[in-house]
């Protein structure tokens, strides 16, 4: 079972005043985990997140409220535009100073899978301290339901499967009632996808 609590209290990460605030909030609901999403929401407005030396005090007083804590301390940032950067690597396209990132035992870099199309296809970048050689994996968001499952390049067309299209043919084409099979044909064909990806989703919506 998971509790979410709102970190409804009122401090900086890069204030060191402000850290006995955090730390009682985390003596109070003592999680597993705290989301810092996103980071600039925790920095104070006068500083950058591109300034060094704020991201590597800040670093490290995160890594001794994790130990002190058994706590693990999640960061979330932007990714800088391709536009402007041209990176080496994906973990170089973090937004603000390379401190902020360096410091994590693992890197999560979330990206569109295609940049024309398929805006719930996205493509997941790992970088491990203590794993090395991980593939990236291609997954699938449910917006409806903050929800994210893995599917493979060949169903990357099920990015643009949404439930109400269907439910829109089923209506303007069968008036609200159609023979299975023939309904997975006739929306198949309207969508671009496959009569299996129709078939998963209708069967989905009925769990």
């Amino acid at each position: 079972m998971i509790f979410v609590y709102p970190l409804d209290i009122d401090f900086m990460l890069n204030k060191e005043k402000d850290r006995p605030l955090l730390n009682s909030w985390i003596e109070t609901y003592k999680p597993n985990i705290v989301i810092f999403d996103p980071l600039n929401n925790f920095i104070s407005g006068d500083e950058s997140l591109n300034n060094d030396t704020i991201a590597r005090n800040t670093a490290i007083a995160l890594n001794r409220l994790a130990n002190e804590f058994s706590c693990f301390p999640i960061l979330t940032t932007h990714l800088k535009k391709e536009t402007d950067f041209k990176p080496a690597n994906i973990m170089e396209m973090f937004h603000g100073s390379r401190y902020w990132t360096n410091p994590a035992a693992s890197q999560i870099a979330m990206v569109r899978a295609d940049q024309k199309k398929y805006a719930a296809a996205k493509k997941l970048h790992f970088n491990c301290k203590t794993i090395t050689n991980i593939s990236p994996m291609l997954i699938l968001r449910d917006k409806d339901n903050l929800w994210y499952e893995e599917i493979s390049l060949a169903e990357i067309s099920k990015a643009k499967l949404i439930l109400k299209d269907i439910i829109k043919i089923l209506n303007r084409k069968f008036k609200g009632n159609a023979v299975p099979s023939i309904f997975e044909e006739v929306a198949a064909k309207e969508l671009g996808c496959t009569k299996r990806q129709i078939r998963e989703l209708v069967k989905g919506c009925q769990r």
